[in-house]
């Protein structure tokens, strides 16, 4: 976001708007509970309830120690400004004991797999590799431990994008199942005959706009080779665009840091997001323009390949495939717009939409949970059109899988 068009008042996320404060525009309505608010998808009533129960009990207390003050005449003695002062600590002090009860629930919650992120507004919530949920050990990633530093002799490929690439079912990270991560699997090796290694770096509703989390996290991983799988969420319709409200300015930053640590925070905006959405879902007009318009998207795009000759790594662009032909149509300005930036830019362009959309509807079907969700099956035929793709563009090469990166474990 730039400062100059929004000034210093967007430091609130949107013109110190409550309401503005309390959502995030940019997001397509199914989105918003699903991902951003840190909580579990469904509200958990039963954590609510217990912090404000744990807060009712402390106006209960406040109220008995109030009225033995009063009886033993010690409150008529007290000053105008001693009363005021006890009335804010007893008000203070419901909210902080259902902060703190709602902090300990939270920490207790194993069904909390998004967490918010104060620039790309979430994030994977690292988990223990015994999680039945994800296998969540980089911060923010959903993938298996990677030092930052690459393996030597190893040909290190990033894929960003969004839950097409990590979700095998629907909201569940398919780890070594996952198209970035079977590619490594396969007799392919790097451009020089170096063994592959695979980060897969998407995250579930991503866009363009937060595919350049390249720019604080991706860089330190040093890749030789980014895929970046954009497009489908860039296009979803919205109140107003991504850009508006997600930055990388240090002072935005600083204050979502602090605000996203209050679950009364985030338990309010989510449940002002639920209202947003289906308020939305009545009224589909309300949404008037895309996450990333197109000309953001191709910038975006650029940025990315502006980072790669920065940073020695090579740029792919990747062509979303879908089962239905309708969202095909309606993310076909996006398409025509990364093959635009690829000639233009030099990269390497990942056609897997089109061998899909060619497909007998039937074939296609069966590669596909939903409109853009695959299966494991259709995660093991991309796989493999990628590793032609790659191939066709002097990315990678045939050769033995021997010393290939084990992709059996976490």
């Amino acid at each position: 976001m730039c400062l100059r068009k929004s000034g210093f008042p967007m430091l609130l996320l949107a013109d110190l708007s409550l309401q503005e404060l309390l959502q995030v525009q940019g997001l397509h309505a199914l989105l918003p509970h699903l991902y951003i608010t840190g909580n579990r998808p469904d509200p958990s009533w039963e954590s609510v309830l217990f912090g404000l129960a744990s807060g009712l009990v402390w106006l209960l207390g406040a109220l008995l120690a109030s009225l033995s003050l009063k009886r033993r005449e010690r409150l008529a003695g007290w000053s105008a400004r001693r009363a005021r002062a006890w009335r804010l600590v007893v008000v203070l002090g419901f909210f902080v004991a259902w902060e703190a009860s709602l902090q300990v629930w939270s920490a207790q919650d194993p069904l909390e797999t998004y967490v918010p992120d104060p620039v790309t507004f979430w994030a994977g919530r690292p988990m223990p590799t015994s999680s039945q949920l994800s296998v969540q050990r980089l911060e923010g990633l959903f993938d298996g431990d990677y030092p930052f530093e690459r393996t030597p002799g190893r040909y290190r490929i990033m894929f960003l994008g969004d839950s097409q690439a990590i979700s095998v079912q629907p909201q569940r990270y398919g780890g070594p199942r996952t198209y970035p991560k079977v590619l490594a699997a396969l007799e392919y090796l790097g451009p020089a005959g170096e063994p592959l290694e695979t980060i897969n770096a998407a995250i579930s509703g991503y866009t363009s706009w937060q595919g350049l989390l390249l720019r604080n996290l991706g860089l330190e991983y040093h890749p030789d080779l980014v895929v970046a799988a954009f497009g489908y969420h860039d296009s979803a319709q919205a109140r107003s665009p991504d850009s508006q409200v997600m930055t990388d300015d240090p002072r935005i930053h600083r204050l979502r840091t602090l605000l996203y640590r209050s679950r009364i925070y985030l338990l309010i905006r989510k449940l002002a997001l639920r209202r947003h959405s289906a308020a939305a879902d009545r009224d589909p007009g309300s949404l008037k323009v895309p996450r990333v318009s197109v000309p953001e998207f191709e910038a975006n795009l650029r940025a990315m390949a502006d980072l790669g000759r920065r940073h020695g790594f090579r740029l792919a662009v990747f062509l979303e495939p879908f089962r239905d032909d309708h969202v095909g149509v309606a993310t076909r300005e996006y398409r025509e717009a990364a093959r635009r930036v690829a000639g233009q830019e030099g990269l390497a362009i990942l056609d897997v939409f089109t061998p899909v959309a060619e497909m007998d509807p039937v074939e296609r079907e069966s590669l596909f949970d939903d409109d853009i969700h695959l299966r494991a099956s259709g995660h093991r035929r991309l796989a493999h059109l990628v590793a032609e793709e790659l191939t066709a563009a002097g990315l990678l090469r045939r050769g033995s899988s021997e010393g290939r990166q084990d992709t059996a474990s976490p």
